[in-house]
């Protein structure tokens, strides 16, 4: 099976997820929190994100437990993963974003964050095994080296949260949304893809 045949919403303390080649809903979990992010791996595990700052990992089909991590730090809202689907992305408020493996396990000790930069993060999205681009609260899309832990680009445009993040067929373009409605197409520089 694939990530892209199943649905999955959240509510306020539910989490569920359809699939849509079956018809029928596969996970229902009302949770101990209040899931803010979501994302399916490709060996089908369900990774949410909490509110206080907790990742679950469960099994998309049965809905069974495998990890909890708990970060108290920030809530994550929004995942991604690396190019290597061995490794994901968690961003959050307070401009944090952290490196987790498919087990809920941060790869680091500490929470990676811009100096001076503390508004929230909605959304990331994934050019590639070292690149994410993640939106601000602020408007701001940053393009991060997850490895070294750098900003290379910063684009400007948008004033409020960047909602979404989506990724041109060819890779070579981006396009963001923003919640007063306004949707921007982006270049991406030909020395960072």
């Amino acid at each position: 099976s694939s990530p892209d045949q199943f649905l999955t919403a959240i509510g306020s303390r539910t989490v569920s997820t359809w699939d849509l080649t079956q018809g029928n809903r596969v996970f229902h979990e009302v949770q101990d929190g209040e899931p803010r992010g979501i994302l399916i791996s490709r060996d089908e595990r369900l990774l949410l994100g909490f509110k206080l700052g907790d990742v679950k990992t469960f099994l998309l089909q049965s809905g069974h437990p495998l990890a909890a991590e708990r970060r108290r730090k920030y809530a994550v809202r929004s995942f991604v993963h690396t190019g290597n689907h061995q490794e994901y992305v968690g961003v959050g408020d307070n401009g944090y974003w952290m490196l987790y493996d498919l087990n809920a396990t941060p790869m680091e000790q500490e929470a990676v964050r811009l100096r001076g930069v503390k508004d929230h993060q909605f959304s990331v999205l994934s050019l590639g095994l070292d690149q994410v681009l993640i939106g601000y609260q602020s408007g701001i899309i940053r393009l991060w080296n997850i490895r070294s832990k750098t900003v290379l680009l910063a684009f400007h445009g948008h004033t409020s949260n960047i909602l979404s993040l989506a990724l041109s067929p060819d890779g070579k373009h981006f396009a963001s949304g923003d919640d007063h409605g306004n949707l921007f197409v982006w270049k991406i520089p030909p020395e960072v893809i």
